[in-house]
């Protein structure tokens, strides 16, 4: 529950307030004057001030001076007022205001207004857990951006003197923040650097050397930000939360394509290799093993009476063998080899540099594992297969042809048997 102190020296206006918020699911705190309210944030957290201009004991400016320059800087504080003064507003802003609110906004306006302003930061929360560099020969710099860190509840920060210290370093960082004159080295050639080992973090430059070729020599060097020299804590801390947040949305896209690129080679029952992206595997893999003059074989897979467990126990039972199956074939081979599901419950293994041999032993083995594997529910199951090598004349149609053929040899032989 999200706690919002309202400051104001009428009580009819309080009274309203605190009803519309508490409507709203907020807990609501209320202060007359200046010093009620920093007796109020001493002890309490508050996620939002929100204050009217004219108090029981002075000013909002003066409210706004006093909480931004104490131990609570970090709490909003917005203005309520039915004044339009261009010149207040400045002046407000200019002491740390976030924004204002008129007096005669609507319930639901604002009930989304405050939602707004109140809702956690999740780049902070996201941020306890990103490890970040701070690299600056200035004692004085790195004991400032510390205490700024520390103030935000930030503990997972590493702080170099030395660039080679930094660059040496075994750790690798989401976040980089740089000055730009160092010694030994300049600020552009450490930014490339890291970002010649790291294409993904978040790299933003520091110095109070404001010149535009300066700056976009570093941004070129492959820098996303440049922080000038003397830092305003509420601007450099915007400035890296907004770095963070792309470098946040940057990952979750690379995240879904991923998923996206896997879920398009991929059966989605069994999390196999879907019969498309086997075929071109093989076909591949064929082209390599003839040029390299390689062996290279193929299993061809089909649970035998397969369609008896579907009639018997149902087709959710039958996914579950298949996707039990789909596991233990996984299982059976190497990193290299590619195991897909070809088809219902015809399953295609790929085996660079495998012989015929090889390919029919290892056949055997998960024929033999699979027969002896327990599917529950008194299931047994069974699995014929045909095993072929791919010849200097093959192409993956002939070379999975030859193995499917041998498959039903197997299975007119008797089923549970491996035919090469």
């Amino acid at each position: 529950m999200s706690t919002i102190l309202h400051v104001d020296s009428s009580t009819l206006f309080r009274t309203l307030l605190r009803e519309t918020f508490m409507s709203f699911g907020w807990k609501y705190l209320a202060a007359d004057g200046i010093a009620e309210t920093l007796a109020v944030i001493q002890d309490t957290p508050i996620d939002l001030v929100v204050t009217a201009l004219e108090l029981a004991d002075g000013r909002a400016d003066e409210l706004v001076a006093m909480v931004n320059d104490g131990k609570r800087r970090e709490i909003p504080i917005v203005i309520m007022s039915s004044s339009d003064s261009i010149e207040v507003r400045k002046n407000l802003l200019l002491r740390g205001v976030i924004d204002f609110i008129p007096k005669n906004i609507t319930q639901e306006q604002l009930r989304i207004y405050i939602q707004k302003l109140i809702r956690r930061d999740d780049v902070i929360e996201a941020m306890q857990n990103i490890p970040v560099a701070v690299l600056d020969d200035s004692e004085f710099d790195l004991k400032y951006m510390k205490s700024i860190f520390d103030f935000h509840g930030l503990e997972n920060v590493d702080f170099f003197k030395e660039p080679d210290a930094l660059l040496k370093s075994e750790k690798k960082y989401d976040v980089y923040l740089v000055d730009v004159v160092l010694p030994k080295y300049s600020g552009d050639q450490v930014v490339y650097s890291i970002r010649s080992q790291n294409k993904t973090c978040a790299i933003i430059a520091v110095s109070a050397v404001d010149h535009f070729k300066t700056i976009s020599n570093v941004l070129l060097s492959g820098a996303d930000d440049y922080i000038l020299k003397p830092y305003n804590e509420s601007v450099f801390m915007a400035r890296l939360k907004s770095s963070v947040r792309h470098l946040l949305l940057y990952r979750e896209l690379e995240k879904k394509n991923q998923e996206l690129a896997r879920m398009i080679i991929t059966d989605s029952l069994t999390g196999l290799y879907n019969h498309q992206y086997i075929y071109e595997q093989i076909k591949n893999e064929i082209k390599k093993a003839q040029r390299y003059e390689r062996s290279f074989s193929v299993i061809m897979f089909d649970i035998d009476d397969f369609k008896k467990i579907n009639d018997t126990h149902g087709h959710q039972v039958g996914d579950g063998v298949l996707v039990k199956l789909s596991d233990a074939l996984r299982e059976s081979v190497r990193e290299v080899d590619l195991v897909g599901r070809y088809g219902g419950e015809e399953f295609l293994l790929a085996l660079p540099e495998t012989s015929l041999e090889n390919a029919y032993q290892l056949a055997e083995r998960i024929r033999v594992k699979i027969e002896h594997l327990s599917f529950g529910g008194g299931i047994g199951v069974t699995l014929s297969g045909g095993v072929a090598e791919s010849t200097e004349d093959d192409d993956e149609k002939s070379l999975v042809a030859r193995a499917d053929s041998l498959l039903y040899a197997a299975k007119r032989e008797g089923k549970n048997r491996i035919k090469k």
